[in-house]
């Protein structure tokens, strides 16, 4: 297995980061920060300012794809099925 190379990204406002032509999410509260990723070419490691590990994707090898866990869509783009956006109440969704 290759070294693990790194380097920092800014998180879009999607809640994701882009690197090797796709996006991969991150935990919203992300959003404007620039992060530390890791890679060996096949897994990619995401952490905060303090190293702390945030989100783990397996790369694509596509090019333009949104890479996005399930528990990383910020509230904005739910789908209106998902049972984290039903809960919420009007004032949560504005």
């Amino acid at each position: 297995m290759r070294p693990m190379m790194l380097q920092k990204e800014l998180i879009n406002t999607y809640s994701h980061i882009y690197y090797k032509y796709n996006y991969y999410s991150v935990p919203e509260k992300y959003i404007s920060e620039k992060l530390n990723i890791r890679s060996n070419g096949k897994i990619m490691e995401i952490y905060d300012s303090s190293f702390n590990l945030i989100a783990t994707h397996e790369l694509s090898h596509s090019k333009g794809e949104f890479i996005t866990k399930k528990g990383h869509k910020p509230k904005i783009k739910k789908n209106p099925t998902d049972s984290d956006y039903t809960n919420m109440t009007p004032l949560e969704l504005a």
